[in-house]
């Protein structure tokens, strides 16, 4: 089981950042309840609230907490903890009655984020809060609760191998190098200069477009573009490229083909 911060450290409960103004903002878990209440009030969650959610839950975070602090934590318990404190908050506020002999709302929490595979984790970033907030609102909370699964970013099905994929190997994302080239075509010629790169890669954000998972445990740790453009800019530019020549050589491939038939 993680270790669940939220309710052994005030420190932590006030530990959310924003970067929704150009520059890094914290909020206390006192402001955090009064705008998911102001929100419930008056209409849907003000998006510097929802970037909020998205920048507190980004493995960068994770990393800035643990170390301001001197304990034995892992990401995974801050970034457990930290989604546990979005869920958690709004379904109180709510005050709905649960069903007789359900287990208590924590421990529902609790048993779900602890069944989470670490690929999951390290892209809570992603958690569609806003949809999971509107759904509290209008839904009995065993509802919301039973199909929470579908507020994680989705998970890529198995891909159909084509005859001009190869034989061998694992099955080329060929939409994924598809957006990528979109999004370049979309900058230009100079994406790989600083100006252009860090066009492009808000671009792949705003399409959320994954990072590489394995970027997670990176030093410091790129879990969206930017990030990964700040820190490890080469490693960017290497793995566009990358994606890049491999849809134009899929593509001759599959013209060769054409032309055999």
């Amino acid at each position: 089981m993680f270790r669940n911060l939220f309710f052994q450290s005030q420190r932590f409960r006030d530990f959310n950042l924003t970067d929704c103004l150009g520059r890094v903002e914290s909020m206390s878990d006192r402001s955090l309840r009064h705008e998911i209440r102001a929100a419930y009030n008056t209409g849907p969650p003000d998006p510097c609230f929802v970037d909020t959610i998205s920048f507190s839950l980004r493995m960068e975070t994770a990393a800035r907490f643990l170390k301001s602090v001197d304990l034995p934590l892992e990401p995974r318990d801050y970034l457990l903890s930290k989604l546990f404190q979005f869920l958690y908050l709004p379904l109180k506020i709510q005050n709905q009655l649960d069903e007789p002999d359900a287990l208590p709302l924590r421990r529902r929490l609790e048993l779900w984020l602890d069944g989470l595979p670490e690929t999951a984790v390290a892209r809570l970033h992603g958690f569609d809060w806003p949809a999971f907030f509107g759904d509290s609102n209008r839904l009995d909370r065993p509802e919301v609760l039973a199909g929470i699964d579908r507020y994680l970013p989705a998970v890529r099905r198995k891909r159909r191998r084509s005859p001009w994929m190869g034989r061998r190997g694992p099955v080329p994302d060929v939409d994924a190098y598809q957006s990528v080239a979109l999004a370049v075509r979309s900058v230009g010629e100079g994406w790989t200069r600083r100006p252009g790169l860090n066009q492009l890669v808000e671009r792949l954000d705003e399409m959320q477009y994954p990072t590489p998972p394995s970027w997670s445990k990176l030093a410091p740790p790129a879990t969206s573009w930017r990030s990964a453009a700040e820190a490890h800019p080469k490693r960017v530019v290497k793995i566009l490229k990358y994606r890049l020549n491999r849809l134009r050589a899929l593509a001759r491939q599959r013209q060769s083909i054409r032309r055999g038939e």
